[in-house]
């Protein structure tokens, strides 16, 4: 079967192949979808990187790969159930993107304690291909994306989010035209056993490093360390980047290993009545010492005491300059001050002879 390219060149699937994608993806959807074109097409779209993924990748085969409209193409002339749709294919194909555009896929990244490892789904059908646990939203939960990622996780891995997701936690790509919202999940045990809650959907579920996760189709260390073709993450690697600096970009995990949400920090006015408590509390702080302080007598008894006043604040530099008699007279009042307000005998016996001191300073 052979259909044009965008460039113009012949496109051609072998017929065993396109039987083999046709048996997989198309004939077995239910009776009663199978005259829903935007559903077929969506398994068409499955067919399309099942056939890039395991065919193109097959050195054997020499086939191209080709673009999802090349590719409907191939499977609407092959199948006698999709022939009556290609008179009006180009309008199948639109409506088609549009829907994807319009219906967002929502689901989760689940990531351990440490946040180096993150949860990755099998699908039943897709030998090696893994991805983050999602699903299209239903029409009541458009207003409220983050519920599709609740239920979705809740029946690919059969584990409730609803009490760890923040709504403003989530990495968001368009992915094949799909809008793709993802909300970020860490702290979750991998000693955690997870087991899907729908049939023949989720094949295998397990933890990946994050930093083994590729970043391109043509990653090669990440193959060496994986021992997966890239193209098996094709879902995954629009995210692995901006997940990273999410990681770096995190507050570091408390005792319990729980993240640490921006939300919990309190607004600017709370913070702002926090400072002004906080300062209110300084000023009062001296005022309060000083009066336990006077409070003290040496015998232990109470003593009335006014509350010390500081001493003000030179206006310039040059209110320092004092003669030295100035000096005098002022630390002679100081003492009688202090010993006003202090009761501790060092206070008491302390003397000042300036004879001793100019002697001790010209020897």
């Amino acid at each position: 079967m052979s259909a044009k390219m965008s460039n113009g060149r012949e496109h051609t699937v072998p017929t065993d192949i396109l039987d083999d994608l046709c048996s997989r993806f198309i004939i077995n959807v239910p009776e009663e979808e199978k005259s829903q074109t935007n559903r077929i097409m969506f398994q068409v779209e499955l067919a399309h990187w099942f056939y890039i993924d395991f065919y193109c990748t097959d050195e054997s085969n020499e086939l191209q790969p080709c673009g999802i409209k090349q590719f409907a193409l191939h499977l609407f002339h092959h199948l006698p159930l999709l022939r009556p749709h290609l008179a009006d294919f180009e309008a199948v194909l639109a409506r088609w993107r549009e829907y994807k555009l319009a219906v967002p896929t929502c689901g989760a990244i689940l990531l351990d304690e440490t946040c180096q490892h993150v949860l990755l789904v099998q699908g039943f059908y897709s030998r090696a291909s893994w991805g983050f646990p999602k699903g299209k939203c239903n029409e009541s939960e458009l207003g409220e994306l983050h519920r599709c990622a609740v239920r979705e996780v809740q029946e690919e891995i059969g584990y409730d989010i609803s009490e760890a997701l923040s709504r403003e936690d989530y990495l968001e790509q368009v992915v094949n035209e799909q809008r793709v919202r993802l909300y970020l999940i860490p702290g979750v045990s991998r000693a955690t056993k997870f087991q899907p809650r729908t049939r023949n959907e989720i094949k295998s579920i397990e933890w990946f490093a994050v930093a083994d996760l590729p970043t391109g189709q043509r990653d090669a260390p990440s193959k060496a360390k994986l021992g997966l073709s890239p193209n098996s993450f094709f879902m995954v690697i629009p995210f692995v980047r901006a997940l990273k600096r999410w990681i770096q970009q995190r507050p570091a995990a408390g005792p319990t290993g729980g993240r640490r949400r921006g939300r919990e920090r309190p607004p600017d006015e709370a913070r702002g009545r926090q400072q002004q408590a906080g300062s209110q509390v300084l000023q009062d702080e001296p005022t309060e010492l000083a009066s336990r302080g006077g409070s003290r007598g040496r015998s232990g008894g109470a003593k009335a005491a006014a509350t010390p006043q500081r001493p003000a604040q030179p206006a310039s530099r040059g209110s320092r300059s004092r003669t030295k008699s100035q000096s005098n007279s002022s630390l002679a009042e100081d003492r009688s001050a202090i010993g006003d307000e202090f009761s501790a005998p060092s206070w008491e016996n302390f003397s000042f002879d300036r004879k001793k001191i100019l002697d001790a300073l010209a020897g």
